[in-house]
């Protein structure tokens, strides 16, 4: 009977363990892209009234994502997701960026937190003007500041689908991604316009 209760015992841990471990993205030179996706830490908020100060606050129960693609379908929640950063790079000479390829979400606001200080990296959507966005670029990019560990949160609210695909990129594969996309949409635009000339 003890054997039993000791094994139960040592289940529950083990799951409580894995449910309050927060996601973490470790930094390499040696790899170019990260992912996020299975494992990340997200929160519905339904009434759509929480500002980053309470999200940061730790009386806030993030969920634990358990699929591979962040997806919560049609919805009228704003979605934040939480993603601690970790740089393994000792050289600290590789430059990241955040990227959100999904362009129809309406409302993204990017905030980073490093010890004490919250920084706004990034508010943008599909409905902001695309002339006034730092970066004209399909997608929803900016540079995440590395130099020491932190956390990134995200909030997002939008009538299309709750689409979150989020990368992270060293800067030297985002800049041959978004190159490979500005021919490919330039190719496509070209080969489906009208041709006078033929």
């Amino acid at each position: 009977m003890s054997y039993v209760v000791l094994r139960v015992f040592i289940i529950s841990i083990v799951i409580f363990l894995s449910l309050s471990a927060e996601y973490l993205v470790e930094l390499h030179d040696s790899k170019n892209v990260y992912s996020v996706n299975k494992g990340v830490s997200y929160f519905e908020d339904i009434q759509a009234r929480l500002k980053v100060d309470d999200i940061i606050k730790d009386e806030i129960n993030f969920s634990t994502l358990h699929n591979n693609e962040l997806n919560f379908g049609f919805t009228s929640s704003v979605y934040w997701l939480k993603i601690k950063l970790l740089n393994q790079n000792k050289n600290n000479r590789t430059q990241w960026w955040m990227d959100i390829d999904y362009s129809l979400l309406d409302d993204i606001q990017i905030y980073q937190h490093i010890h004490n200080q919250l920084d706004l990296l990034l508010h943008t959507g599909n409905t902001k003007i695309f002339s006034r966005r730092d970066i004209k670029w399909r997608t929803y990019s900016t540079i995440l500041d590395t130099t020491e560990s932190s956390t990134v949160y995200i909030r997002v609210q939008t009538q299309s689908a709750m689409k979150i695909p989020v990368k992270i990129y060293s800067s030297s594969h985002i800049a041959k991604v978004k190159q490979g996309e500005t021919l490919f949409y330039g190719f496509f635009l070209w080969s489906t316009s009208p041709c006078d000339f033929l």
